[in-house]
C-alpha cells in the first residue's frame, strides 16, 4: 500500500480544439461602441466621435461603460448613420432601474425606432416610425438583472404591404418575437417598412432626441450595430457564456490548448493561436488571467500568425476551481482594441489511491510487463518486483506505486479520467522464473500520455546454465565511477536479423553492474545511459570470460571499449587494450578468434591531426601508439579499428612528469644543512653545534621528517664527514 498527498488539476472541458472562427463578424458592422478610454469613439472609424452631456464612465467586467443618470440630463448624441432595413443591433445593459432610451430617427421628430423603459406595464416599449403615428410594440418585462446581454434584430421585406419581423434575444435566448404592421411606415421619400431609415439616422442613447425625457439611472457597454441579422452563431458568440466578445477585431481566435489534467508541481503549458491583419494590426499584447492573476504571455509572430504561450505553475492556486482565458490587446487602424478568449473551468483536486492500481479498478493500462525465455524467446510465467515512480513534468516524484506479481504479466493501471494528463515514470523491475537468473529491467523518463499508451515491454529472461555473470564498471574520462547509469543489453537474434534488449540493469555509486550473458557465441551491444543519453558503449561484442565466478570488464564514458581484466571480442578479434600515462604509450594486444588474419589499426588525433599511428596484418600480437612530447598537455583522442570497423575511442589527456615534491624538499635541506654546518669547520664543537641547529631547522621548515629523514639528513652527515676528513688532512700537511 502507497500512501501521498498530491494535488492534481482536472480542466472540466476540453481545453484543445478549434474556437468558433470570429472574423465575420466584421461583416457589415456598421458601428461599435465600446466605451473605452471615456469616449463615444465608433471604433471601425466609420463614424466621427459622438457628442453628450454630463457623461459618466466606470469600469466594469468588459472595461468601461457608460452610465445614464436623469437626474444629471445624461445624453449621448451618435449622429448620421447609414443603417439598412435589415439591422441588428447589440449591447450590455445594467442597474435596477436601466430601461434605455434608444432613439432612432431624423432630427427631433425621432421617426424610425424608439426603445426606452415602461413603468405600466413594468417593461420595454418599442416605438416604430414616428411616435404620434408609428406603431407600439408592448416586448414584455425582459429587463436586466444585473449585466444582461440584449440582441434585437429587425428585417424589413422591403414593401407598403409587407411587414416587418423585430425579434429580442436576452442572454442569448429569444424572448420576443412579432410581425410590426405597417401603419405610418411610409415617411413620405421611401418605404421603409417598419425598420429604421436609411440616410442620415440619427442615435440618441440615455434621452429622446428632443431632450424631453431622460433615461433612469443605468448603464450600457459594448454597444453594436450591423446592417444585416446576425446568425445564431454570432448570437452565442457575442454573449459568450455572459462574458461578451469583442465584435471589431483585428485577429482572429483559431486555437486554445492546454493540459486537460495537471499535477500541482507540474509547469502547466497554456498556448493561444491566432491570425491577425499585419497591414492594420500592429503592437500585440497577450496575457493569461488565471482567476484574475494576468501573467504576460511570450509571443511568436509570424507574417500574419500570432502564438501566444505561457508556463505556469499552479502549486499556488491549491484545491478549488480556477477559471482562465487569453486577452490580446493590440491597435487596429492606430486605435486601442482588445480581443478575449473564451474562459474555461478548471477543478483541482488530491490524487487517490485508486488513481494508479494493478488494473482491479481502473481499465486504462500505461505499463504491461511479460516474461519470455532469452534463448526461445516463448513467453514462460515468474515473479515480478516492481516499482514505478511517477514524475512531475520538472522530473519530481509525485507518486510512487510497489508491486509483485507472481503471474505471465504484471500491469499498471491509471484512472481513466487522467488520460489527459501528461507526466514521467521511471521503471525499475527484476524479474525470475524457474531455473532461470535474477535480472533487473530500467527505463527512465517514459512519457505518459494518451498517444503512446499503453507501453508493453517484454522481459527476457536467461538460462542459469547458459549464463556468465559479468561485473561492468563504467568510468568517465577521469577515470572517476559513473553511477546511475541504465547499461542497456541488446542481444543479436541473428535468423530475426536484429538486436533485442535482453536486460537493463543501473550502476552503483561504483559505477558497477551486473549483467547475464552468454560467454563465446552470442554478439552483444552494450550502451551504459544517463538521461537517455549513450555515455559508454560497446559494439558487436562478444563476451569471454577466464574466471571461475564473475567476470570483470571496464568501460570508459565516451568510448566504444576500454581497458578490461578479460578480453572481449569485436569482429572475429578478441582483444585489450591499456594506456599508461608514465610512458605515454597506448598498447592493443588482440588474437584472431578464428585463425585468421586482420588488419589492425590504432591512431591518436589532436584537433583531426595524426599524433600518432600504428597497423598490423596479422592473426594476432601487439601494436602501440606513443604520444610525441610536443603534444604534452594536450587531449588525444584515440581509435582502434579492426578491418576498418571501429571498436574503441578512448579520450586521455597527457600530461608533463614533474620532479616529485618530496625530492624537491630533500634538496633543499640537504643545501640548508650544508651551508649552516661547513660555518663551523674552524671547530670541532662549533661544527656539531651547526650540524644539531641546521637539522633542527630542515625539520622546522618542513623540508625533511620522520620518512625523509634516513634519505636526506644521513645523505648531509656523509657530505659533512667526507668535508671534515679532508680539512684534517689539509692541516696536517701544514
Amino acid at each position: 500500500m502507497f500512501k501521498f498527498k498530491i494535488l492534481t488539476i482536472f480542466i472540466l472541458i476540453s481545453i484543445l480544439g478549434i474556437i468558433q472562427s470570429s472574423a465575420y463578424l466584421n461583416e457589415s458592422l456598421s458601428a461599435y461602441y465600446s466605451f473605452d478610454g471615456s469616449n463615444l469613439i465608433d471604433l471601425t472609424g466609420k463614424h466621427t466621435a459622438g457628442t453628450g452631456n454630463n457623461l459618466t464612465y466606470a469600469s466594469g467586467p468588459r472595461g468601461q461603460y457608460l452610465r445614464c443618470d436623469s437626474t444629471k440630463n445624461t445624453y449621448a448624441n451618435l449622429t448620421y448613420f447609414n443603417i439598412t432595413r435589415n439591422n441588428s443591433l447589440s449591447f450590455w445593459l445594467a442597474g435596477s432601474n436601466s430601461g434605455f432610451y434608444f432613439d432612432f430617427g431624423k432630427g427631433s421628430s425621432y421617426s424610425g425606432l424608439n426603445l426606452y423603459r415602461d413603468t405600466t406595464p413594468q417593461g420595454f416599449d418599442m416605438y416604430f416610425n414616428t411616435y404620434s403615428a408609428g406603431q407600439k410594440e408592448i416586448i414584455g418585462n425582459y429587463l436586466p438583472s444585473g449585466w444582461t446581454h440584449y440582441i434585437i434584430t429587425t428585417s424589413d421585406n422591403y414593401g407598403a404591404d409587407e411587414n416587418a419581423t423585430f425579434n429580442m434575444y436576452k442572454n442569448g435566448v429569444l424572448v420576443y418575437s412579432n410581425d410590426v404592421g405597417t401603419a405610418g411606415c411610409y415617411d413620405g421619400m421611401s418605404y421603409i417598412g417598419c425598420g429604421l431609415n436609411e440616410n442620415d439616422t440619427t442615435l440618441f442613447l440615455c434621452a429622446r432626441q428632443d431632450k424631453s425625457n431622460y433615461n433612469d439611472i443605468g448603464t450600457i457597454d459594448e454597444f453594436a450595430m450591423w446592417n444585416r441579422i446576425l446568425t445564431s452563431t454570432e448570437r452565442s458568440l457575442l454573449y459568450n457564456n455572459g462574458y461578451g466578445y469583442n465584435p471589431f477585431i483585428g485577429l482572429t481566435i483559431n486555437t486554445i490548448s492546454a493540459p486537460t489534467n495537471s499535477f500541482l508541481g507540474q509547469i502547466s503549458y497554456f498556448e493561444l493561436n491566432a491570425t491577425f491583419d499585419s497591414e492594420t494590426t500592429t503592437d500585440l499584447v497577450s496575457t493569461l488571467y488565471i482567476n484574475g492573476t494576468a501573467y504576460s504571455s511570450s509571443l511568436v509572430l509570424s507574417s500574419n500568425l500570432l502564438r501566444a504561450y505561457n508556463s505556469i505553475n499552479l502549486d499556488s492556486y491549491g484545491n478549488g476551481n480556477l477559471t482562465y482565458y487569453f486577452k490580446i490587446d493590440y491597435k487596429l487602424n492606430g486605435i486601442q482594441n482588445t480581443t478575449n478568449s473564451s474562459f474555461y473551468n478548471i477543478t483541482v483536486r488530491n490524487l487517490v489511491n485508486n488513481d494508479f492500481d494493478n488494473c482491479s479498478i481502473n481499465t486504462q493500462r500505461i505499463i504491461n510487463l511479460s516474461m519470455a525465455d532469452e534463448d526461445s524467446r516463448t513467453n514462460i510465467t515468474g515473479y515480478y518486483e516492481v516499482n514505478f515512480n511517477i514524475l512531475n513534468s520538472v522530473l519530481n516524484t509525485i507518486f510512487t506505486v510497489n508491486r509483485t506479481y507472481n503471474s505471465s504479466n504484471a500491469v499498471i493501471c491509471m484512472n481513466a479520467s487522467l488520460i489527459n494528463t501528461t507526466f514521467y515514470g521511471n521503471l525499475k523491475v527484476k524479474y525470475n522464473s524457474v531455473n532461470r537468473v535474477t535480472e533487473e529491467y530500467n527505463q527512465e523518463r517514459i512519457y505518459i500520455n494518451k498517444s503512446f499508451l499503453p507501453y508493453n515491454i517484454t522481459l527476457y529472461d536467461l538460462l542459469s546454465t547458459n549464463s556468465d555473470e559479468f561485473k561492468l564498471t563504467f568510468k568517465d574520462i577521469n577515470y572517476l565511477p559513473i553511477s546511475g547509469a541504465i547499461v542497456e543489453v541488446w542481444r543479436e537474434y541473428i535468423p530475426l536479423g536484429i538486436f533485442l534488449l535482453v536486460e537493463a540493469p543501473k550502476t552503483d555509486t561504483y559505477g558497477n553492474t551486473i549483467v547475464h550473458l552468454v560467454t563465446s557465441t552470442e554478439n552483444y551491444n552494450i550502451y551504459a545511459k544517463i538521461n537517455n543519453n549513450t555515455v559508454a558503449s560497446l559494439i558487436n561484442a562478444k563476451a569471454y570470460c577466464s574466471s571461475t565466478t564473475t567476470c570483470t570488464y571496464t568501460i570508459l564514458s565516451s568510448s566504444d571499449g576500454g581497458s578490461n581484466v578479460d578480453f572481449l571480442t569485436s569482429y572475429g578479434v578478441s582483444w585489450n587494450k591499456f594506456y599508461n600515462t608514465s610512458t605515454k604509450i597506448l598498447t592493443l594486444s588482440f588474437s584472431s578468434v578464428n585463425t585468421l588474419s586482420n588488419l589492425i589499426n590504432i591512431t591518436g588525433q589532436v584537433n583531426n591531426n595524426y599524433v600518432c599511428s600504428n597497423s598490423l596484418n596479422a592473426t594476432g600480437g601487439t601494436i602501440t601508439c606513443t604520444v610525441q612530447s610536443i603534444y604534452y598537455n594536450d587531449t588525444i583522442i584515440f581509435k582502434g579499428y579492426v578491418n576498418n570497423n571501429l571498436i574503441f575511442t578512448d579520450s586521455q589527456k597527457v600530461t608533463i612528469e614533474t620532479i616529485p615534491k618530496d625530492t624537491i624538499r630533500y634538496i633543499m635541506a640537504i643545501v640548508l644543512i650544508l651551508v649552516i654546518t661547513l660555518m663551523g669547520l674552524t671547530s670541532g664543537p662549533l661544527l656539531i653545534l651547526l650540524l644539531i641547529v641546521s637539522l633542527v631547522g630542515a625539520s622546522g621548515l618542513y623540508l625533511i621528517d620522520s620518512g625523509g629523514f634516513l634519505g636526506a639528513s644521513s645523505l648531509v652527515l656523509i657530505i659533512i664527514a667526507l668535508v671534515i676528513v679532508l680539512f684534517k688532512m689539509t692541516r696536517s700537511k701544514q
